[in-house]
């Protein structure tokens, strides 16, 4: 791999998360070796020796998926019992938090009532929504005037506050800044936009 700017280790050291000085994002999650069985659809494995690793291809237990489907419903109305306070307070920024954590339990929950599994990270969900739900849901919480060049210019924006406040905070606190991982991510970003 190219040099490393980031290494996360999660899960007691089970993942590692990690970024090269390239912008390559890399989530591994390397197996002890014990024999084990993987629902197939929900990993791709790199290597594996023979005997040591089968994978399933059983769709969940459907109790598994009513008991997850009931607790992101219970969820939402939770959320959504919360919206009179945050309002009343003027909490905007933590009402656009709120509105981002129920459109990922109303996206989970669509997955869920179709048997959709999601094989890859976070930032994939257009190929596990059909595309008019999708378009649905857009519609739903995106004002009509955020193009893509505008969204990407709210996340830069914010990208100069962590600039500007990152190393200030870094000092404060006593720790040293990742300036080799914003330049790297900067860079990437640059190169691909």
């Amino acid at each position: 791999f190219r040099p490393l700017v980031l290494f996360n280790l999660h899960f007691g050291g089970a993942m590692i998360n990690a970024l090269t000085v390239d912008g390559l994002r890399i989530d591994l999650w390397p197996h002890a070796g014990d024999t084990v069985s993987l629902a197939a659809r929900r990993v791709k494995v790199l290597h594996a020796q023979p005997g040591r690793l089968t994978l399933d291809s059983e769709d969940p237990e459907p109790q598994a998926s009513q008991e997850r489907a009931l607790a992101v419903i219970r969820e939402f109305w939770r959320c959504i019992s919360l919206v009179p306070a945050v309002v009343g307070r003027q909490e905007n920024l933590v009402g656009l938090q709120g509105l981002a954590v129920e459109l990922g339990l109303v996206t989970e929950l669509l997955m869920l009532s179709e048997g959709v599994g999601r094989d890859r990270g976070v930032k994939h969900l257009n190929p596990y929504l059909p595309s008019g739900i999708r378009q649905q849901l857009e519609q739903s919480i995106l004002p009509g005037t955020l193009t893509p060049s505008e969204l990407t210019a709210a996340h830069l924006r914010l990208a100069e506050m962590m600039q500007i406040h990152g190393p200030l905070a870094a000092e404060r606190l006593g720790f040293n800044y990742p300036q080799e991982l914003e330049g790297a991510v900067l860079s990437y970003v640059r190169s691909e936009l």
